[in-house]
């Protein structure tokens, strides 16, 4: 029995409109104004049509993104906080696997919005393992009982020479090497010594 050579059949497909490529019923998307049901272009070249307006029309976007969280804040965070008591087991799980296999950005922006928050005059990224090596792994504030020593790559704190609610920056020209129990005494306190080391 012939077919119509309009409508398309599983078994022979449909030609793209844009690519000219012809493609599986399964690669084209629905739409009832069509008489055959599908989209006339393939989902591969509205994907990469989408992916070149994105990038031509970037700003435009955010701007539209942030007016648009503008106006919605109190839905948009009700909504989220729904969402998370629906779903906390699973947020945890995500969160953790993010935090594991991303550990030093996650880090890093830790510090920068912990340091925004504390009033830091500025935040920028900082890379711990370049303060590491600057400051040979020794303590800076050589406490009694500490005296300089050595630490390992792992263990050291990053202090702030001048603290950040002092209006201290969160940059690498502000931080130090610390041992833990040198930093957690010396807090938010200036140290007699520090003007000879920035």
């Amino acid at each position: 029995m012939p077919t119509d050579p309009t409508i398309p059949c599983p078994d022979r497909g449909k030609v793209c409109s844009r690519c000219a490529g012809m493609k599986t019923v399964a690669d084209f998307g629905p739409d009832r104004k069509n008489s055959d049901g599908l989209k006339s272009c393939c989902r591969e070249c509205l994907r990469n049509q989408a992916v070149v307006y994105r990038e031509a029309h970037r700003s435009v976007i955010n701007e539209r993104a942030a007016a648009y969280r503008e106006v919605h804040r109190a839905e948009l965070a009700r909504k989220a906080k729904e969402y998370w008591v629906a779903h906390r087991r699973e947020c945890l799980v995500r969160k953790a696997a993010y935090h594991v296999a991303h550990r030093e950005g996650s880090r890093r922006r830790h510090q920068q919005h912990r340091a925004m928050k504390r009033g830091a005059s500025s935040a920028e990224p900082v890379d711990r393992h370049a303060i590491w090596v600057r400051d040979k792994g020794q303590c800076w504030l050589k406490f009694p009982g500490c005296w300089g020593k050595r630490l390992s790559e792992k263990t050291w704190h990053a202090d702030h020479a001048i603290a950040l609610s002092k209006g201290g920056e969160h940059s690498s020209l502000n931080l130090r090497v610390a041992c833990p129990s040198c930093n957690l005494k010396k807090n938010n306190k200036d140290v007699p010594h520090q003007r000879y080391l920035l």
